[in-house]
This record gives C-alpha cells, structure tokens and sequence, in this order.
C-alpha cells in the first residue's frame, strides 16, 4: 500500500510498489504486515492496467470494478483515493474479496454488489470503468501449464461472446471523457485485439487512449500499433516472469 514501509524477505521490486518473494515456499501470511493489511496478493501483470490509468493523470474519483473478486484492482482502486463500486456475480467470490477488504481496512471505501455484470442497471456512471472479463486464462500457462489441454473451442467460443456482451454492457456506466478499461489473462486475440475492434466499430463514441509505460516496464514490452497492450509470459524473464495479459484503455468521448 502507498506509505507503507514493513520489512521484507528476499525478493525483487518492481517500480516502488510491487514487491515479489524469492522463496516460492513462504507463508505469505507469516510476513510482517500481513495481520495489518499493509499489503495484499496480486499478479504483476494483473495490476498493470490500473496502474497505466494512475500514469495517463486523470483526474478520477469514483470507480466501477466488474467481475471484482478476489479483489485486487478493487484494493489497488481504494489505494488511489477512489470511491469503488464492486461487483461480481459469485457470492462465494465476494465474501473473499470482503474478507480481503476488511484486512487492508479497506471495507468503508467500496460499496459491494452481488449481480451479473450484463444484468446490473446502469443507475450511475463513473470515472473509471473496469472489465477484468472472464477468459481462457492462457496467460496463465507459465504457471498452469496443463490449460491447453482443458480448454476447448466450445469454451472459447462461449467466453468470447461473454466479454462481448459484458464489454457491450460496461459502456452505458462510463462517464462522458471516462475511461473504460478492458484487459483478460489471455493469450488469444479473439478474446483481446478482435474484442476491442469489434466494440469500436459499433460504439464509435469509445475511442483508444494513448498507454503510457510505467519506466520498470517500458524497456521490455512496445505498445500494439492500435494502442492497447499485451504482456506475454516470457516478459521481464530475469525477473520470474509475468502472466500473459492484453488490456485496452477506452475514452468515452
């Protein structure tokens, strides 16, 4: 968390902020300031899209968090001053990121909310709108090596229609000059690039925002040519890696 200090085990920084243990073994929970809640659990490349919204200066006050838990942007969110609205259709999910909250002293700041992102009323609109959608999770296969073997074309072609409806959704709560955030832990550019493009082509009211690099990342991985940002696995290597991520930054204009 932003002006925290604590004492660490062995590891490597990332920027200012994020820090990852060396010892793949350690008990997360047995680190100094854990109890407090002077840190919490996130993949790098997970935390990189809210981070490319914090360098582009915008000046935001609230935030919408879909398909929230376990709660990691909606704690990255809180940790940047912004009024959070979290939702995700899985109670058991929720209950988890609450938990979460209620250890980083967080749980004041974020109004909770149980609903299918396709199916919560657009009764209020917001600064930042974020769609961390559900995917294949290829990005993950550094760590999940087995998952070409578990997922099929029928669930591909099922979790893409899914990111289009919720991506189609997403829009009515952006404010007019917010930004609407879209990333996935995927490798495949049916769940990346082709969403996005599909989505600009019958929304032109949404144009792509120009993605700053933060300096720990800028000598590693180029900007697409249409703007958005993808992470592969074997980026920053001398470092452990990173999960595979594509993530978009849409103005509302």
């Amino acid at each position: 968390r932003q002006g925290t200090n604590i004492d660490v085990p062995d590891g490597i920084w990332f920027g200012n902020k994020h820090w990852r243990c060396e010892d793949a073994g350690l008990d997360i929970r047995q680190i100094e300031g854990f109890d407090d809640g002077k840190f919490w659990v996130q993949n790098i490349a997970a935390s990189l899209p809210l981070e490319l919204v914090e360098l582009l200066g915008h000046d935001v006050k609230s935030a919408l968090d879909l398909c929230a838990a376990p709660g990691g942007k909606t704690m990255q969110m809180v940790d940047m001053g912004w009024d959070v609205t979290a939702v995700d259709v899985s109670s058991r999910r929720l209950q988890r990121l609450s938990e979460n909250l209620v250890r980083c002293h967080m749980d004041e700041s974020v109004e909770l909310v149980r609903s299918d992102v396709r199916r919560y009323p657009a009764e209020k609109t917001f600064d930042v709108v974020l769609l961390d959608a559900p995917c294949t999770a290829t990005g993950t296969i550094r760590r999940h090596p087995d998952l070409l073997w578990q997922k099929g074309e029928e669930t591909l072609d099922e979790l893409t229609l899914l990111q289009a409806e919720m991506l189609k959704h997403a829009r009515h709560f952006v404010k007019k000059d917010g930004l609407l955030v879209y990333a996935v832990c995927s490798l495949l550019k049916d769940e990346g690039e082709r969403q996005i493009e599909q989505f600009l082509s019958q929304f032109p009211q949404f144009c792509m925002e120009s993605i700053v690099l933060p300096e720990w990342l800028n000598t590693h991985v180029e900007i697409l040519n249409t703007g958005s940002l993808r992470i592969l696995p074997d980026h920053l290597m001398e470092k452990g890696g990173m999960d595979g991520f594509y993530m978009a930054i849409l103005r509302h204009g």
